[in-house]
């Protein structure tokens, strides 16, 4: 009898502990939810709207704030595009259009004048009168800036696209398709044949391409600072001068920017000795005395002009990048 009565109050206890553990267990658990329920929702109830639509849609927040950072990257180089083709006394940029002329390249006032020209007569002013004149160099330094603005434009668009992956053929390709067909509608007052097969394959080389270096430039600056504005969503972005800066930091960014400028250089270099081979072969006049002159010396000058081009480029890259140095301190 004893034994039966011993193993009823065992079995007892049995239950009698399983249910408190379980019972135990459940409040703890229900405790857990409810802290952790109230937590969030004081959380929420402090978040301003936008945090709770983090909260409740983080993945979708998250490629709209990198969307978000990268088009106003996107914002501040095209801005600094500007500055830089026109000039701004404020920031102490020299126009690099301004720069072409004080260095001999009559071309690009010549090619302003066409621009301006062709303008003035399609809003039907007199070309010969003051105010014509006035209008002429006007709307042919704007179209110019325009002209170069633009044309960086396509190698910037391409980089944005190509932020966080990588560059393809196709991609350079294309690139080089967009640069030949804005040079042929664009340019005025040159010798150079756009569609020779040789100024084509100096855009989209992908080796010693213009496209790939210029594209590679702006690429690393728009993904450095992508990543900066993720990890640091309060922190201001700054002027152009501070992001180029923050993508080349220390002793080791520096070089690389010496890299990435030497890589340009060459890269210019290139695409200009194919301009040469274009003008040497291509080049046609009625005057074949002329027609000759330029195809003898016309290889020559267009090694110069970029030669000057680069000097330009490589000049206000460094006064930047030494500004944005003296703004981080």
């Amino acid at each position: 009898m004893q034994d039966i009565i011993n193993n009823f109050m065992g079995k007892m206890v049995n239950k009698t502990s399983r249910f408190v553990g379980n019972t135990l267990m459940g409040i703890i658990a229900a405790a857990g939810i409810y802290i952790s329920t109230g937590l969030f929702k004081e959380r929420i109830e402090r978040a301003s709207p936008i945090q709770r639509v983090e909260f409740k849609h983080k993945r979708d927040i998250v490629v709209d704030l990198a969307e978000r950072n990268k088009r106003a990257i996107y914002e501040k180089i095209d801005s600094y595009l500007v500055d830089f083709y026109a000039g701004n006394k404020a920031r102490g940029i020299e126009s690099y259009i301004d720069g072409m002329i004080k260095s001999g390249v009559e071309e690009v006032r010549q090619s302003m004048d066409i621009l301006g020209e062709e303008i003035a007569k399609e809003e039907g002013i007199d070309i010969k009168s003051e105010n014509g004149k006035k209008r002429i160099r006007e709307a042919g330094r704007k179209a110019g800036i325009e002209g170069f603005v633009s044309y960086d434009r396509i190698y910037l668009a391409r980089a944005m696209q190509r932020a966080g992956a990588k560059v393809s053929n196709e991609d350079l390709q294309e690139t080089g398709e967009a640069c030949v067909l804005h040079q042929k509608l664009n340019a005025r007052k040159t010798y150079v044949d756009h569609a020779h097969p040789a100024v084509l394959d100096a855009y989209c080389n992908q080796r010693k391409g213009y496209s790939a270096a210029r594209i590679d430039f702006f690429k690393t600056i728009i993904e450095r600072n992508v990543d900066f504005l993720n990890k640091n969503p309060l922190e201001s972005l700054g002027d152009f001068e501070e992001m180029l800066s923050r993508t080349f930091k220390g002793e080791d960014g520096e070089r690389e920017l010496e890299e990435q400028l030497k890589a340009q250089k060459e890269a210019r270099a290139f695409l200009y000795r194919a301009f040469g081979v274009s003008i040497k072969e291509n080049f046609r006049a009625d005057n074949l005395l002329w027609q000759g002159i330029v195809r003898t010396f016309g290889p020559d000058k267009a090694k110069s002009l970029g030669e000057v081009s680069t000097k330009l480029h490589e000049r206000e890259t460094r006064r930047a990048y030494g500004v944005g140095e003296r703004l981080k301190k």
